[in-house]
């Protein structure tokens, strides 16, 4: 799945970077890199900034880096390719897989993984189609078309946990 990473941007102005060689840096406002290649080869397509650590959706599993530290946590496996995450209240995990999505409790534990249908080249969810949660907690994803749907469809997930009120960047594109 091919596409862009984003950059994250934290409360204290902290800008969060992908590496294309893999991982995430932490550039302080003044320029000043407070941490680099953080997660290592992994690849991300975009962090997401919590109220303490950046989130990250990668092929394979997800990843959490502590703030300040850089300390990397696994959040999760699959066997998928994975484009993107949101992240909702309480820092419950949400990842769009290529068939599947993911939700994650903030300690790592798994909250479910429900199939959902897309037909997509390659099974690649495009940058920006990611989860987006609403004030509700339904959990929208935006399938692009293929044979089943011309245009593209929209499928909602029902969930109760609502979209994160005290982070910078919960959701894609951003707040």
């Amino acid at each position: 799945c091919g596409g862009r990473a984003a950059v994250a941007v934290g409360f204290a102005g902290t800008v969060y970077v992908p590496s294309s060689e893999g991982g995430v840096a932490a550039v302080a406002p003044d320029g000043s890199t407070i941490w680099a290649n953080a997660g290592g080869a992994t690849r991300f397509t975009n962090p997401i900034v919590g109220s303490d650590a950046v989130y990250g959706a990668t092929r394979g599993g997800a990843v959490r880096i502590r703030i300040p530290s850089g300390v990397v946590d696994t959040i999760g496996r699959w066997d998928s390719i994975v484009a993107t995450a949101s992240l909702g209240r309480n820092d419950v995990l949400y990842v769009a897989g290529q068939d599947t999505l993911f939700s994650f409790a903030a300690d790592g534990t798994p909250r479910f993984a429900t199939p959902i249908e897309h037909s997509g080249s390659g099974g690649c969810w495009g940058l920006g189609n990611g989860p987006v949660i609403g004030n509700d907690g339904t959990v929208y994803l935006h399938a692009d078309g293929g044979a089943r749907w011309a245009g593209g469809a929209l499928i909602a997930v029902r969930d109760t946990v609502g979209p994160s009120t005290d982070a910078p960047w919960p959701t894609v594109p951003g707040n």
